[in-house]
């Protein structure tokens, strides 16, 4: 009996004994799994997060080339965007968060308008890849090293539907400077209102008959549609003739003309597919209807009506008269900006930074 129970007992021990192998067997084979796991996790992790921050180079990168483009009609200035798209694209990829590592390609596009198969004639957009190879901890030991990360953005410059309204108050000419009235003949007496003509007729040279249009809307007592939008505008253009065929002269009723500029930029002329852009003149306040603070408040009314239409609206004050504060109240309804041009002197450089203002889109 006892030689019987002590049998029982050595069996029992090995018994034991083999078990507990087999659990630290069993222990140690989930930890390496589980570790492994956990690694793989990472390691996937750090491949989202490259392809994530790879996109919003290549984003960023072709957003900055786009906003080179400015769709000339002049050749030889298309040859210039086109070359400082590219170094444009390639020297902010390269300084904002593109590791020198990473594989960079940067192109131009020429389909944005015509769509895949076509040809716009010019470069009208950027393309830019980046290539990156995330870190690894566990893919890595396993000898997996070529997994690479690609992403691609395209940015198109797009067409542009813009309303010049200008104004042609009495205050706009030498002899009459500050006061409402006509202006005498003839033209050469027209200061500064001949250096907003100059201005108006340099601005329209920033843009493409080909891809945008222009309105030409002027104001004093009452608001003129002096030209309709369209695509004509340019040396010996209607555009050209409008402009200069304004005469000063009158009260200031901003609010008549920002309604006129609206009902061109939504009217059966205008795209649906353009940017909607209103850029408004001045030398003074508004004193109609009535006098200025109906004036001021009809203006910021007709300013919101178009706002609500999708229409950036840019300000240009012109010397020491105008309202600064209204004007910037006006621009920031539009979503835009206010500049103040001291002198006409500094017109062409005011409207210069509105034409560069224009927003490039990412379609891929």
């Amino acid at each position: 009996m006892l030689a019987a129970f002590r049998a029982a007992a050595r069996e029992l021990s090995v018994r034991v004994r083999q078990t507990g192998g087999q659990t630290t067997l069993f222990l140690v084979l989930f930890l390496f799994l589980f570790g492994a796991l956990g690694a793989a996790v990472v390691d996937v992790g750090l491949l989202i997060n490259a392809r994530r921050e790879a996109q919003s180079d290549a984003d960023r990168a072709a957003l900055a080339g786009t906003l080179e483009l400015s769709l000339s009609a002049n050749p030889s200035v298309q040859a210039a965007d086109e070359a400082a798209a590219i170094t444009k694209a390639t020297a902010w990829a390269e300084k904002n968060g593109v590791p020198a590592g990473a594989g960079l390609t940067v192109s131009t596009v020429r389909t944005c308008f015509s769509g895949a198969g076509g040809d716009d004639g010019q470069a009208t957009g950027i393309q830019v890849t980046v290539d990156r190879t995330p870190p690894s901890i566990f893919l890595g030991a396993l000898g997996l090293t070529n997994w690479n990360v690609s992403a691609t953005a395209v940015s198109c410059g797009f067409g542009r539907d813009i309303a010049v309204v200008i104004d042609r108050s009495g205050s706009m000419c030498q002899d009459s400077h500050g006061m409402t009235l006509y202006c005498p003949d003839p033209p050469p007496a027209w200061d500064p209102f001949s250096s907003v003509q100059a201005a108006a007729l340099s601005f329209a040279g920033n843009f493409s008959p080909t891809y945008d249009q222009l309105a030409l809307v002027s104001y004093s007592s009452t608001a003129s549609v002096d030209e309709p939008l369209g695509n004509s505008f340019g040396p010996g253009s209607d555009f050209e003739d409008a402009v200069d065929a304004m005469h000063p002269g009158g009260y200031t009723n901003i609010g008549d003309a920002i309604s006129l500029a609206r009902q061109q930029l939504t009217g059966s002329a205008a795209r649906s597919d353009a940017a909607h852009v209103l850029v408004l003149l001045t030398d003074g306040v508004p004193n109609l209807p009535d006098n200025t603070t109906t004036g001021q408040t009809y203006a910021e009314t007709q300013a919101q009506l178009a706002a609500d239409d999708g229409i950036l609206i840019y300000v240009i004050g012109l010397g020491d008269g105008v309202d600064g504060d209204f004007l910037q109240g006006i621009a920031s309804i539009g979503g835009g900006i206010y500049l103040n041009a001291p002198e006409a002197s500094d017109l062409q450089g005011a409207f210069q930074t509105i034409a560069d203002l224009a927003q490039p889109r990412l379609t891929r």
